[in-house]
Formats: structure tokens, sequence, C-alpha cells
């Protein structure tokens, strides 16, 4: 049983450490999740989108049960017969702002 569990904590520790490398490593990413298990992920969040005023960045790294998108994927992979834990990271970038148009 402590096996079990100490092969879990080394789990999650890389885990956590590939989600920060991808987040930290592009600074275009807002978030980086990998499922350790259907019920079970690993994500970290940039708080803030950098630019050139920002000179300091925050992350917020998230471990234990997916969000409700997140369990939607879980689901579509389940179905799929994908094997869990996932060998890639799933990130996603920053959201797009709309320009406005000018009112004449």
């Amino acid at each position: 049983m402590t096996d079990e569990l100490v092969e879990n904590d080394l789990r999650v520790h890389k885990a956590v450490t590939n989600v920060l490398a991808a987040v930290i490593s592009n600074p275009g990413v807002r978030t980086a999740t990998k499922f350790l298990r259907a019920d079970y992920t690993v994500r970290a969040t940039r708080q803030q989108k950098a630019d050139r005023r920002h000179k300091r960045n925050t992350y917020l790294v998230t471990i234990g049960r997916p969000n409700y998108a997140e369990r939607g994927i879980a689901k579509y992979l389940v179905e799929g017969e994908m094997e869990f834990p996932m060998r890639r990271v799933m990130t996603s970038p920053f959201p797009v702002k709309r320009v406005k148009k000018s009112r004449r």
C-alpha cells in the first residue's frame, strides 16, 4: 500500500513539473492540464496575460477533481478508450480580444 502511495506522489510531482513547464515556456498559454485519471487532474494556470509592463508572473496549480469542461473532455476520452494517465499536456491559449467597431 505504501509503494502505491509513493508512486502516486511521484506521478503527481512529475505532472506538476510538466504543466508548469508548459505554461512558463510559452507566454501565449493560459492553462495546461494533465489527466492522471478520468477523475483526477493537475492544472497550472497563468493568472494574468504577460506583456512588457509586467515584471512578475503568478501561477495557480490545481490538483484534484476536474472542472466542468475537463469532465467533458475526460468523458470523451473514456468513450474513445484512451489510456490514463495521458502522455501529453493539454494547453489552452488566452482568449482573443474582439475589436469594437467605432460608431459613426
